[in-house]
């Protein structure tokens, strides 16, 4: 029952995918990989559950009484917590939903706030954050301008990958079922299909040339294709494009070897797409970061990490460190979405009081300015929201999301890193006038 490192993820509709996206999991959403954080204490020594604190320890009494203490303890909010009747709930998730913190809207509607904590297998969590795997089947799903599904990016050796499946393909029914005819609330559920290795899922698709097919990916873990780049010449010189996936275990060796290409390529502007990048462990974010801002940097404030009134003396930075491949650039562009989440939108705000940061795409990051920690107990890994997140100048709060710059709509007719799909070309064109495209 020890307490681990912390993380930074968004879970919400793509559940799949984090596993991939999570606090700062090393932690965050995918699930939490193992981070840099240390917390010498055990939530077992805080407030007792009440009359099932002395039940059988991995019992679901016991599992439900630790939680409980956990999040009366650690819980970035755990001075709202409901009053809660243990016996209520038959097992720990369950609980876990009902500790979720909840606020009242202008209309007396109650709003859940925390969309992300979670808990998963310790076997799940260990390959998606520490070992970069994914459960499903390759597709990171988005919506278009339209509001049509489309695969939004394909990762290499994946089921989709071998299946064929390519970026811009249009989903019209899963398992036979047209999507028209799916509620909303509902849609990315039966898009994803259950949360298992062997499960089928059946799409049928439209191409980009507008050639039907039907596919049947069986669901497995795959490695997720964390980086690539590539460089790009424009009139303002050399212009180095990094695509993150996601900031897991194998984010950081990935990162240096890229900007070692980068730095080799003499690049002088910097294109960095985080459109579909839930989030995950902070080491691998502080990474990037310390690689984009540069040696100079070494040693300030990236991001302040800041926990319950009751445990303030945990609170700490997140500070740059001298990488030897950094290119530390004057600006960066950033290609964000909806999917932008957490540790991306860390990484965004904690390089604002240094770089000259313009965010490109066509709405707002997801806000999750909230990190967590993860926790092991029973062969589970607990991951409860427990800190706030604030950037050197104390800026943070951005729960609505951080707004684009240059509001310029994902191409999907294109791939990614493709000099000529729209948002890359709209950050070429910004790069080379200091002026959003237009007709974006």
């Amino acid at each position: 029952m020890r307490a681990a490192h912390g993380c930074f993820d968004a879970r919400g509709r793509f559940r799949r995918q984090i596993a991939v996206a999570a606090l700062f999991t090393a932690s965050v959403g995918f699930g939490c990989a193992k981070g840099s954080g240390h917390f010498d204490h055990d939530p077992a020594d805080g407030p007792s559950a009440g009359n099932d604190a002395n039940a059988e320890p991995c019992s679901d009494a016991g599992q439900k009484a630790y939680l409980l203490r956990l999040f009366r303890h650690d819980y970035l909010w755990n001075d709202s917590l409901p009053a809660v009747e243990l016996d209520d709930y038959p097992t720990a998730y369950e609980l876990l939903e009902a500790l979720r913190y909840r606020t009242i809207d202008a209309d007396g509607h109650p709003v859940v706030v925390d969309r992300w904590s979670w808990m998963e297998p310790k076997a799940d969590h260990e390959k998606q954050k520490v070992a970069g795997m994914v459960l499903g089947t390759g597709v990171d799903w988005a919506l278009d301008a339209d509001g049509a599904v489309r695969a939004g990016f394909v990762h290499r050796g994946s089921e989709a990958d071998r299946a064929g499946l390519a970026r811009g393909a249009r989903l019209r029914a899963v398992d036979g079922v047209p999507l028209s005819e799916i509620p909303d609330a509902e849609i990315w559920d039966a898009v994803d299909g259950p949360d298992a290795p062997g499960v089928e899922v059946r799409y049928d698709l439209e191409a980009g040339d507008g050639a039907a097919r039907t596919v049947t990916l069986i669901k497995d873990w795959y490695a997720v294709d964390v980086v690539s780049t590539a460089v790009i010449a424009s009139q303002a010189g050399s212009v180095g494009y990094v695509r993150v996936a996601s900031f897991v275990g194998t984010t950081a060796e990935a990162s240096r070897e890229a900007f070692a290409e980068l730095e080799d390529a003499g690049v002088e502007e910097l294109v960095v797409d985080l459109r579909y990048n839930w989030g995950g462990l902070y080491d691998a974010t502080l990474l990037l970061g310390s690689l984009i801002a540069g040696s100079e940097h070494a040693g300030d404030v990236l991001a302040w990490l800041r926990y319950n009134e009751d445990l303030r003396t945990r609170d700490r930075t997140l500070n740059f460190a001298a990488e030897p491949h950094a290119i530390g650039v004057r600006r960066v562009v950033f290609l964000v979405g909806e999917q932008t989440a957490s540790a991306s939108e860390l990484l965004i705000s904690g390089l604002r009081p240094y770089l000259d940061v313009t965010l490109l795409g066509p709405e707002s990051t997801q806000g999750k300015p909230y990190g967590a920690d993860f926790y092991e107990n029973c062969g589970q890994v607990i991951v409860p929201i427990t800190v706030a997140v604030t950037n050197a100048d104390g800026f943070g709060h951005y729960d609505s999301g951080l707004e684009p710059d240059c509001v310029v709509q994902d191409d999907f007719d294109h791939a990614l890193g493709d000099p000529e799909e729209a948002e890359l070309s709209g950050a070429i064109h910004f790069v080379e006038t200091g002026e959003c495209p237009t007709g974006g």
